[in-house]
């Protein structure tokens, strides 16, 4: 729970060269030491944000946990249990709220609205994706950061008076906008996705799955003539004895 960005920014990095070490060995070839000059510049970043949002009282509650198959209490949506792991849980007990967060590499950064809504419907099948947000029609692409939130308040009664926020923790590839990004979510919003997961649910166990695929159209001669059709990379003579 240290406030210092230095000593986070060592601790992320030796973990880094101890996790390479155990996975690639020493000496690292050229490109590992590519990948990992990369994502070294990312963990200072993330140091930084790090380093703010403890001074801001935020703690890390549990990381990598969830809800499995096995779990003795399942959490329903429709008529399917719902399961999931969850990066990181945080608390800040000042302000009394819990933050989900997902840790997200994009090579450009997105925010959580951006992957979760999208402006032309792509399940035409499922009208309960329709939403409005500030006043305009949206439609559910991404649920993942809302039935995260319902996970949380089922793995965590004791904290049913607290606020749940959900949002990414951003680590692209630009370090100057690593930052944390959460996605606003109100009661009618929560409602909203948790219909939108309970109609795909039910949608699946019925074995409906839609949209449904195109049909494609597989020529498995194709990749004989990708410079020119047949007609004209074949001789007159070919083609008439092929025809018979």
């Amino acid at each position: 729970h240290t406030q210092d960005e230095t000593a986070i920014a060592n601790f992320l990095l030796k973990n880094l060269e101890k996790g390479a070490a155990v996975n690639f060995g020493r000496p690292f070839a050229p490109a590992i030491e590519l990948q990992l000059e990369a994502m070294k510049t990312r963990l200072k970043a993330a140091a930084r944000v790090q380093a703010i949002e403890a001074q801001k009282g935020w703690r890390i509650l549990a990381v990598e946990t969830g809800l499995t198959k096995k779990d003795a209490v399942p959490f329903p949506v429709g008529p399917l249990a719902l399961t999931g792991t969850i990066d990181r849980i945080e608390i800040n007990s000042d302000e009394r709220r819990l933050r989900v967060l997902d840790y997200k590499t994009f090579q450009n950064a997105k925010t959580p609205a951006q992957t979760h809504w999208k402006t032309k419907r792509e399940q035409p099948g499922i009208p309960e994706a329709e939403i409005q947000i500030a006043g305009k029609t949206r439609f559910w692409s991404d649920l993942q950061l809302p039935l995260y939130s319902r996970i949380v308040r089922h793995l965590y009664p004791e904290y049913n008076d607290f606020e749940v926020e959900v949002g990414y923790f951003l680590l692209p590839a630009k370090t100057d906008e690593t930052r944390i990004e959460v996605l606003p979510l109100t009661d009618e919003i929560l409602d909203s996705a948790t219909r939108c997961a309970a109609a795909i649910a039910s949608a699946v166990q019925s074995g409906v799955f839609w949209p449904p695929a195109q049909k494609a159209e597989f020529d498995p001669f194709a990749s004989w003539f990708q410079h020119a059709p047949p007609e004209q990379a074949l001789s007159p003579s070919t083609i008439q004895a092929l025809q018979g």
